[in-house]
């Protein structure tokens, strides 16, 4: 993760097929990646905290550029996520 990413401007760019390792610096940390799909595309996004034996509770949202929520994961387990539009 490359700080400062707190705010949708901030984002960190990434490429799929990127692993991001972060560090919660406050209860109410937010960290925001971006990246580009393709139509039909799929993506696999999750946050691992229980797999390190955090007691973290992390919630993985993805949004279209229009800001309109697409996806929501609060069980931190992974999201399996197909884009049909091509708008991401």
């Amino acid at each position: 993760e490359m700080e400062p990413n707190n705010d949708v401007p901030e984002a960190q760019r990434i490429e799929l097929g990127t692993s991001v390792s972060g560090v919660i610096s406050a209860q109410t940390d937010v960290d925001y990646v971006v990246f580009a799909g393709k139509a039909g595309q799929r993506v696999l996004a999750s946050c691992l905290a229980s797999g390190i034996d955090s007691k973290a509770r992390p919630l993985v949202e993805i949004y279209d550029p229009a800001g309109r929520r697409l996806a929501l994961n609060g069980e931190g387990s992974v999201m399996d996520f197909v884009r049909f539009d091509g708008r991401a």
